[in-house]
Parts: C-alpha cells; structure tokens; sequence
C-alpha cells in the first residue's frame, strides 16, 4: 500500500516548515506508525536533524529528495524505506507554479505555515489563492490546511492574523507558539512530543493532538474533498489581504528547554 503523503509547502521561506515537518514525523512515530521524513529543501535542515536523532527515540526514516537547482524539480517517485506508512515532506524553501504540478501529482494533503507578519499574510494569502485556482486542485481537490506558527497569542500581530485567517476559504487547523523550546528540542533532533511528561509543552501537546486529528480525518476521507472555495470567499480574502497590515510582533518570552536525557519510551 502507498505511504500517504503530507507536503509541508509555502512559497515565502523562513515560515518554519522543518519545525513543522520534523515535529509531525515525530508525532507519527510516536503514534507506532512507520514514518519518513523526506527533505527536499536545498538548504538541508531536516537532514541535519535527522542526524542529530538519537538512535533510543521513536524511528523516522531519512529520505534526501533535493532538487539539483532552483529551476530542476526532482520526481517524487524515489523508492521510500520498506514499511513507511506516512511520508512527511519539507517542501523547497520557495514553491513556484512550476512545481505546483508534481506537488499536486505526489501529495495526500498539503500543510502551509504562515507567520504574523504583514510580509508573511500576503505572501502565505497568495500562495493559498494559487493552490485553490490551480487546474490540478480544480480537477481532484486534496485537503489543505493552514497553520498558525511562531505566534505570540496577547500580541496584535496575532488577533491580525486570525482574522484574516478566519476569511480564508481552508481551515487553520493549528496554533503553534513561538517558543524556544522548539529551537532547543530541535538541536538535539528532538520534537516536543519526545519530552511526553514535561509540563511545559502541555499546550503545544494539545495543538499537535488536533493536528494529527485533522489530518487523519482529511487523509481517511479522500472520496470526499472539500468544498471548493466560492467566487465571494476568494474576493473577500483578496480584499483583506490588500488591507491587511498587521503591527509587529511582540518580543518572545518562552522558557529555555533545561538539558537533560530525552526519554526513549514510545507513545504520548
């Protein structure tokens, strides 16, 4: 049976696809499900953490599939490790239309970051207009859902952003904080679902929970798309897009990750 196939992909880099995909395939393995972590980002970040990964964690598989330029696409067809249930995908830092094709060919579902920065809602808003008119979503509609990242939720830069959010014809399936604790998880090739009893990860735990939720509903039920976006839907998106000019974000004030043993034990 084909490995289902969940594309983290924006067309702005720096929006933390890798934080995203490298906690998604942990979640994933955690759950005991066989899991790649397929990096196709030229600047190999998944791969650097993919090999900090201790060997006493839950399993992600390692795949490299980069592009050789920013112009040459490489097929998403290379042969995934035996037993991969669930193929999570870092797109390339930037998505062009010509790429949009083997992305719609090779994807169950497609999970698009967007950050609260004025810069960030036009460009992530653009992006989401071209997947939804794009002839391949018009023909056979995947599930796509937009992430909240790096949010701080009593900033204005936030509330900014779920309004506009909330105009968008996708559904924000998730709110991820902008913390540090990430960061620290992340250089020693860890996820927060790694650390299951450390207090200080409970909300993120929750956010994750209903992403997997999502995405496990949308990816069971492939007979039934969603719902194509109306005329209305579309317009009144562009128009809040045009409008919107979110103020700055609020500086962060996350804890640091304390060092210790990451837990080998499977499951949350």
């Amino acid at each position: 049976m084909r490995p289902l196939r969940i594309l983290i992909v924006n067309a702005k880099g720096g929006c933390g696809k890798t934080t995203i995909a490298t906690n998604l395939a942990v979640a994933y393995a955690r759950q005991g499900l066989g899991v790649a972590l397929v990096d196709q980002d030229s600047q190999g970040s998944a791969e650097a953490w993919a090999h900090q990964r201790e060997a006493s964690l839950a399993k992600v598989e390692f795949v490299a599939q980069r592009r050789a330029t920013m112009y040459q696409t490489q097929a998403w067809r290379d042969r995934l490790p035996h037993g991969v249930e669930r193929a999570v995908i870092d797109a390339a830092s930037v998505a062009t239309e010509r790429n949009l094709d083997d992305y719609f060919r090779e994807s169950d579902a497609f999970l698009v970051p967007m950050l609260p920065s004025p810069i960030d809602i036009r460009a992530g808003g653009k992006f989401i207009d071209s997947l939804l008119n794009h002839r391949s979503y018009r023909s056979h509609p995947v599930p796509i859902g937009v992430l909240a990242n790096r949010v701080v939720k009593r900033a204005v830069a936030y509330d900014r952003l779920t309004r506009f959010l909330e105009r968008l014809p996708v559904p924000t399936v998730a709110t991820f904080a902008d913390s540090q604790l990430y960061l620290h998880a992340a250089e020693v090739g860890a996820g927060i679902l790694d650390f299951p009893h450390d207090s200080r990860f409970a909300a993120e735990r929750g956010e994750w929970s209903a992403l997997l939720r999502w995405l496990e509903a949308a990816l069971a039920d492939k007979s039934a798309p969603p719902a194509r976006p109306s005329a209305q839907a579309g317009k009144a998106a562009a128009a809040e897009r045009a409008r919107s000019t979110p103020a700055p974000m609020a500086p962060r004030r996350a804890p640091l990750l304390a060092a210790r043993e990451v837990e080998p034990a499977v499951g949350a």
